[in-house]
């Protein structure tokens, strides 16, 4: 019976200290949203997304920055950087699309997996190469005849991306990016 009840304790224990994170309050934001200075592409669209799906909830936009701003706003850290360095966090050991959820006082981190996705020559780095015919021509290469690729005119109303999708308020985009 001790044992049990020892076990409830310490179970809920912490939920006794937990202070809560409140990310918006009556429509004003109180978090700030904090990657890299070289954050991987999918930790720019992590940000977007998050920064995206919170301000449907809630109406507030949530900053996106590389380095916090100070005390008494709830830091959302989206990949790994300088400060979850600091805060001896990493994603070591996460493998097959696990991640890893850590919160302190005021910061939560969301850590996962953010190498760059490179696929298999031949692909499209940018519409350039789909518009100048150049990746069309590489799959006539590989397959001695002219299919393998949709044709350009699929593409004609894509948008460039990633863009500036998720990067921090602010930053500009570098034309072939």
């Amino acid at each position: 019976m001790r044992l049990l009840a020892l076990l409830l304790v310490s179970a809920f224990c912490p939920l006794l200290n937990s202070a809560d994170l409140v990310l918006i309050e009556k429509g004003t934001p109180r978090a700030e949203i904090i990657i890299s200075e070289t954050p991987a592409r999918s930790v720019r669209l992590a940000a977007q997304e998050l920064q995206e799906s919170l301000a449907k909830i809630s109406g507030a936009r949530l900053p996106i920055r590389t380095a916090p701003t100070g005390a008494g706003v709830i830091k959302l850290f989206i990949g790994e950087s300088p400060h979850t360095a600091a805060l001896g966090l990493n994603s070591e050991g996460l493998e097959h699309g696990a991640y890893r959820l850590v919160s302190g006082p005021d910061w939560i981190a969301f850590l996962g997996d953010n190498t760059d996705f490179v696929p298999k020559e031949p692909w499209a780095p940018n519409n350039e190469a789909i518009r100048s015919g150049k990746l069309q021509t590489a799959w006539n290469a590989i397959t001695g005849e002219n299919w393998g690729v949709p044709n350009a005119t699929m593409y004609k109303h894509r948008l460039r991306l990633p863009g500036d999708l998720g990067k921090p308020d602010g930053a500009t985009t570098e034309k072939n990016e």
